[in-house]
């Protein structure tokens, strides 16, 4: 059971087709021996590449392996929540001054500047930053980057207008589409943290949270061990480490640091699928869940090439399926 892939495939019945795949087991990926990657003594990892395709730019990213799976339920939302926060207040990017900044620099909030938060991790971007100038904006981008790392504000004011903001998104979420997600998740992790999974929290504990558990929270979580930056783009590897050294080599390693708890989806005896429907929606979800011995997955490519086969085995089967009991049918147009 420990060892098994958990591939979801969701057919969208108005005419697209996508699938998800959770795993239980990390299976080896190869490294691209041109990216660089070190660690700093109080854990922080960065990956660094350089890419010209698009000159005189590069990609600035912090990834912190923190989400929705880390909350308790007086806790849920709070994950989003601090993502959201970080945009409104930071140590050396009081209040809005941050979006401010970059703008004046040519990127844009919502395009180049964006966030997420999933059940595992929790995603910073910055994009499309110009190297083409001094090393300034840069320095100041990494600067971000660290200050989203450990220095999000969390100001009081700020927590409760962003508070009417998330309960704004929350009501206009609760929709169908939203719904058959939720179903198919407490399908798919029965007894686990995904069963009742929602990123947003709900309305309730948006209501009820008080400040200093958001920042407890925060500073428990978003520690430099469960930290990464990466850097891509037309950029000088070496100097980029040796920023990286000098801005995130002061923060403070985390000394006895809370466990990150990680719930193995149970494995299906058997290949699961469900049809999920809801009126508020125009179309149909189905969801079938086959499973891959993970220790099988050597490459990228071989595990690649087994979703698709499954993918399209399951469709072939539907519709092989289908096809069949039409043609048995008295009216059948099919003609044998």
């Amino acid at each position: 059971m420990k060892n098994t892939l958990i591939i979801a495939f969701a057919l969208i019945l108005s005419y697209s087709f996508t699938f998800a795949q959770q795993s239980s087991k990390q299976f080896p990926i190869p490294t691209d021996p041109s990216i660089k990657i070190g660690k700093l003594g109080n854990g922080i990892t960065y990956y660094i590449k350089r890419n010209t395709q698009t000159s005189n730019t590069a990609n600035f990213y912090l990834i912190t392996n923190v989400g929705a799976s880390q909350e308790t339920e007086e806790q849920k939302g709070m994950a989003h929540f601090i993502e959201r926060m970080a945009f409104n207040g930071t140590r050396l990017f009081p209040f809005l001054t941050m979006v401010e900044y970059l703008q004046s620099n040519g990127i844009e909030y919502g395009k180049d500047i964006y966030s997420e938060t999933n059940m595992d991790y929790t995603k910073f971007a910055l994009e499309n930053v110009s190297t083409s100038r001094s090393d300034r904006l840069i320095d100041s981008s990494l600067l971000i980057i660290k200050d989203w790392s450990n220095n999000i504000l969390l100001h009081y004011s700020q927590i409760d207008i962003q508070r009417s903001d998330i309960r704004k998104e929350l009501i206009n979420r609760n929709n169908g589409t939203t719904n058959l997600y939720l179903n198919r998740m407490a399908d798919i992790g029965t007894n686990t943290y995904v069963e009742n999974v929602n990123v947003l929290g709900t309305v309730e504990s948006l209501d009820n949270f008080e400040c200093e558990e958001l920042k407890l929270f925060y500073e428990k979580w978003y520690r430099p061990e469960l930290q990464a930056i990466v850097v891509v783009g037309d950029i000088n590897i070496t100097d980029i480490e040796s920023k990286i050294k000098h801005f995130f080599t002061p923060i403070i390693k985390t000394y006895n640091p809370t466990d990150k708890k990680i719930d193995v989806i149970p494995a299906f005896k058997e290949t699961f699928a469900k049809t999920y429907v809801d009126k508020r929606t125009s179309g149909i979800d189905f969801w079938a869940v086959s499973q891959i011995n993970s220790n099988t997955i050597k490459t990228n490519e071989y595990y690649s090439s087994e979703v698709r086969r499954r993918y399209f085995n399951i469709i072939n089967d539907i519709f092989s399926n289908r096809l069949e009991k039409i043609s048995n049918s008295k009216d059948t147009p099919i003609q044998l």
